[in-house]
């Protein structure tokens, strides 16, 4: 007489305890890899910022050593370079840009960026910008320019420094932490010397 075995069931597929541990790994992994991609991101973002005031300060130097024509005239606004003197109206800030007066007359030109407005609130004097004066006061931002000095070393030759900011990238509330200061602004120096033949 033959005799029949049944085949034994094998086991197969994971328990419930190997599907939750898998599931945990699974969970850590993804959240160390959304973590670094954070990183990359604002690492990016801080390296376009810095590119951005780069391309600024240009602007600003070009700006004040060869000056400019007004828009829609033909009205030439000199800079420093090619000047025996210095009026006194050359060089102002308003709105966050740098504008330049020429003399004697009313006529003005401003940095060419345009850019939407911001309002952002201060958080404390001078942060996030230089005219932040008191904790909770607003301020609308449409330029780069944070800070502008100049300062006579001689007859001839002025001391400039300037800071500017990024914007967009800077915290519109008091609790907006992403950049630190020293990420959205970055600050420039040069000496000018006037013609003096």
């Amino acid at each position: 007489m033959i005799k029949f075995h049944r085949a034994e069931k094998q086991v197969s597929g994971f328990t419930l305890v190997e599907l939750m541990i898998a599931g945990s790994l699974g969970t850590v992994l993804s959240l160390v890899l959304f973590e670094m991609l954070l990183q990359a991101q604002h690492m990016a973002d801080a390296m376009i910022m810095q590119s951005t005031l780069n391309g600024q300060a240009r602007e600003v130097f070009d700006l004040l050593m060869d000056g400019g024509v007004e828009p829609s005239t033909t009205n030439r606004i000199p800079g420093f370079h090619g000047r025996a003197a210095l009026p006194t109206n050359l060089k102002t800030t308003t709105s966050f840009r740098l504008q330049l007066w020429n003399t004697g007359e009313t006529i003005a030109l401003r940095t060419r960026e345009t850019l939407p407005q911001f309002s952002i609130t201060c958080s404390a004097q001078y942060t996030p910008v230089k005219t932040c004066g008191s904790n909770g006061a607003t301020h609308t931002i449409d330029g780069f320019i944070n800070e502008f000095t100049s300062t006579s070393l001689l007859s001839k030759t002025y001391d400039i420094k300037f800071s500017l900011i990024d914007p967009q990238m800077v915290p519109r509330a008091e609790t907006d932490q992403r950049f630190t200061q020293s990420e959205y602004s970055s600050s420039f120096w040069t000496v000018f010397a006037l013609n003096v033949d």
